[in-house]
C-alpha cells in the first residue's frame, strides 16, 4: 500500500511564497542589465544637468545655499554644500560621470553605485526647484541598485553574456514594487485634477511650453483629445499589473515602450521622464528572457 501524498499546509503554501518572491535563484546578468540600462539614463541625465550646473549647483548660481537648506523637509544632505565654487561643482559632476561609467562597465560597481546615488542625492536636496520626476525615480532606482546584488558584472571587452552566476531576486522584487508605486501614485494624483477627470488635459497641454504641436487642430478635435486623455488614464492603470504578471509581461513592455514614445514624440523637452520610465522595464525581464539572450549573444552563437 503507498503512503497517502504529502500535502502542503496553508502555512507552508505563505512560507513558499515568501521566499519565492524576495530569496528565489535568479541569473546576475538580470541585475547587469538593469545597471547597464540605469547607469545609460543617468549618464544622459547628467549630460542634460551640464550646461546649468554652475546656474543650479553653485554658491554664485540663482539657487541660494540658505534657500535650498530652508526646502530641506528632513537634512541636508548634498554634497554641493562643499563644492559651491564653478570650478569644484564642474570637476563633482566630471567625477560622477566617471562613477556612471563604471557602474556601467561593471568595474567597483558597489563603490560606484554609492556614488552615483549620493550625486542624484546631492542635486535634488540642492536644486529642488530643478528636479523634476525623473530624478525621484533615478534617484530610488540608484538605492535599489546599490543595496541589490551586484557581483562582478559585466567585464569589457568581452564577448556575449558573462558566466552564469546565481544570486537572489530581492531587488528584482523592490524594484519591481517601486515601479507599481510610481504608477499609481501617478494615477491617484491624475484623478484627483479636474483637467484629467473631465478629459481636458491634453488639449491644455499641447498648449502648453512642453508640446511641438500647437495650432487650431487641438480646438477642432477636442472629443478625441479628451478619448486620449482617458485612454492614458486606463494605460497607467494597467501598465504595472501587465508588467507584474510574468505571461503578460512583453504586452506591458511594449505598450509602455509605445506610450512614452508617442510622449517624446509631442514634447522632446520632457525626454528624459520617457526614457527614465522605459529603463524600469528592465527590472520586468525573466528567467527565460536571459536564457534565450545568452542563447543568442553567446560567442558559440556568433561563431
Amino acid at each position: 500500500m503507498e503512503p497517502p501524498a504529502k500535502t502542503t499546509s496553508g502555512l507552508e503554501k505563505i512560507r513558499n511564497a515568501y521566499e519565492s518572491l524576495w530569496f528565489r535563484p535568479v541569473d546576475e546578468c538580470q541585475y547587469a542589465l538593469i545597471r547597464i540600462a540605469f547607469s545609460i539614463v543617468a549618464f544622459l541625465n547628467l549630460c542634460e544637468l551640464w550646461p546649468y550646473r554652475h546656474s543650479f549647483f553653485s554658491a554664485e548660481g540663482m539657487i541660494p545655499q540658505k534657500v535650498a537648506f530652508a526646502e530641506t523637509q528632513y537634512f541636508y544632505l548634498s554634497l554641493f554644500g562643499i563644492f559651491q565654487s564653478p570650478v569644484a561643482v564642474s570637476v563633482y559632476f566630471v567625477f560622477s560621470a566617471l562613477a556612471i561609467v563604471c557602474l556601467a562597465i561593471g568595474w567597483k560597481p558597489r563603490i560606484a553605485a554609492f556614488f552615483v546615488f549620493l550625486w542624484l542625492m546631492s542635486c535634488s536636496v540642492r536644486a529642488p526647484v530643478a528636479a523634476f520626476g525623473w530624478d525621484s525615480v533615478l534617484q530610488c532606482f540608484s538605492f535599489l541598485i546599490l543595496v541589490s546584488p551586484l557581483g562582478r558584472g559585466w567585464k569589457i571587452p568581452r564577448k556575449g553574456f558573462p558566466p552564469e552566476r546565481i544570486v537572489l531576486n530581492y531587488g528584482l522584487t523592490l524594484m519591481r514594487l517601486q515601479v507599481l508605486v510610481i504608477y499609481l501614485q501617478a494615477v491617484t494624483t491624475r484623478f484627483q485634477d479636474p483637467w484629467w477627470k473631465n478629459g481636458e488635459f491634453f488639449a491644455y497641454f499641447l498648449f502648453s511650453y512642453h508640446s511641438i504641436w500647437s495650432g487650431p487642430w487641438i480646438v477642432e478635435n477636442l472629443a478625441l483629445l479628451k478619448l486620449i486623455t482617458w485612454a492614458t488614464l486606463v494605460v497607467e492603470v494597467s501598465l504595472p499589473f501587465l508588467l507584474l504578471i510574468p505571461r503578460t509581461r512583453w504586452i506591458g513592455i511594449i505598450l509602455g515602450c509605445v506610450f512614452h514614445l508617442a510622449i517624446i514624440l509631442a514634447s522632446p523637452n520632457i525626454a528624459m521622464f520617457s526614457l527614465t520610465m522605459m529603463m524600469t522595464y528592465v527590472v520586468f525581464l525573466r528567467t527565460d528572457d536571459i536564457v534565450r539572450l545568452r542563447s543568442r549573444f553567446s560567442p558559440e552563437h556568433a561563431d
